[in-house]
């Protein structure tokens, strides 16, 4: 059984945060993401080197826990480091929202004086 989707989009982001490090927590961060993914209990161990009952069993912990399976302060800075994550994230979505350039204010690039009418001018002459 896995977990399939079932993390919020903050849970993953410490999870992730977690499994970027080089501990047997990220192991165990990776192997649960891998399940969130929808991978198997047994693909999310060879992916992360683990059994596939160490898997089975920090999953349920996790389930039972929540963060409380990790040390405090390695969750602490993963939740610092999500949050940060998530602020980088909404400003470069704000960006890609004002991508295009400059936008010209109303009174730049017009010309005092008359508007010329643009297509064909008619000629004044005899009839």
């Amino acid at each position: 059984m896995n977990t399939g989707n079932q993390l919020t989009n903050e849970q993953k982001g410490k999870l992730e945060q977690i499994a970027s490090g080089d501990s047997v927590h990220a192991q165990r961060a990776t192997a649960l993401l891998a399940l969130d993914g929808g991978a198997t209990q047994s693909a999310a161990g060879a992916q992360t080197g683990l059994s596939v009952s160490t898997v089975r069993y920090w999953r349920n912990k996790f389930m039972d826990q929540g963060f409380a399976i990790f040390p405090e302060g390695l969750t602490a800075q993963a939740a610092s480091a999500a949050e940060d994550n998530a602020e980088v994230a909404k400003s470069d979505k704000k960006k890609k929202k004002k991508k295009g350039g400059k936008k010209k204010s109303p009174k730049q690039g017009k010309k005092k004086g008359k508007k010329k009418k643009k297509g064909k001018k008619k000629k004044k002459g005899k009839k």
